[in-house]
């Protein structure tokens, strides 16, 4: 189940009190509707305290944030003042770059970074809503990083029992390699790897019962 938390305006324009609103909001529902991952595709120039206290504040609920790196072809590592979320380091943080359609690399609008981006998703030419309830093809990290917040929520259905610590593991571990992705896990995200990761953990997963 997908749970829309809307606080940025057509004109793409939000505030930051407005996303720790939202992330509020989750903590307090987190037990009653089993939130476990949050897909931040959003981002900007602004950094604030409040807002990298408050991801850590998710920790304490066993929910992952899942970040887009953002779309200025940078190294973020360098200049981390020109990317939030995404240059924040939690524990319980993923921050993710995009590829290009076809796995050749970076995509060249991709911001990138060996401490500050876990890995990468495909994040160019991804067919998606747009406005005025129509579909199209949409490029940029913030197409990326649902791909990972979406492999995370699949793991957890698997290993519903699993700390955010595992599910992170599980995701940098189960990478398909590439030097060229400049990220913690010189990596591309591969959801059938990380299940086998997984498999290989001393976790039980999910019992189906016959219906």
């Amino acid at each position: 189940n997908i749970l829309p938390l809307d606080f940025i305006e057509e004109s793409a324009g939000g505030t930051l009190d407005a996303a720790v609103e939202a992330m509020d909001y989750v903590i307090r529902m987190q037990r009653q509707m089993n939130i476990r991952v949050i897909n931040a595709s959003w981002g900007g120039p602004s950094c604030s305290s409040i807002l990298e206290n408050k991801i850590a504040q998710l920790a304490q609920h066993n929910i992952l944030f899942v970040a887009a790196a953002g779309n200025l072809g940078n190294n973020i590592d360098l200049i981390p003042y020109m990317e939030f979320p995404a240059s924040y380091t939690q524990p319980n943080q993923i921050t993710v770059g995009s590829t290009t359609p076809y796995f050749t690399g970076m995509a060249s609008h991709s911001n990138f970074g060996a401490i500050t981006v876990d890995l990468f998703a495909p994040g160019e030419d991804i067919f998606s809503t747009v406005f005025s309830d129509g579909v199209g093809l949409l490029t940029g990290t913030s197409m990326a990083t649902p791909f990972v917040s979406g492999a995370a929520a699949v793991l957890w259905s698997i290993y519903p029992d699993a700390s955010y610590q595992q599910i992170k593991q599980a995701i940098h571990m189960g990478v398909d390699e590439d030097q060229t992705l400049i990220s913690q896990t010189r990596g591309r995200l591969n959801l059938r790897k990380s299940i086998e990761y997984m498999q290989g953990r001393a976790l039980a997963p999910m019992q189906l019962s016959q219906p």
